[in-house]
């Protein structure tokens, strides 16, 4: 979260930038403990 605690909001531009950024990161967290949890699976 420290992401959003360094943005700073000048422009709708860097804003849709950061949106797609941050989605892209929570997607790649998502899919890590997606794999996280298979590879415990026995």
């Amino acid at each position: 979260m420290q992401k959003m605690n360094d943005y700073k909001a000048n422009g709708k531009e860097n804003w849709e930038i950061f949106k797609k950024e941050f989605n892209h990161d929570m997607d790649e967290l998502g899919k890590a403990f997606k794999d996280l949890t298979v590879k415990n699976v026995k």
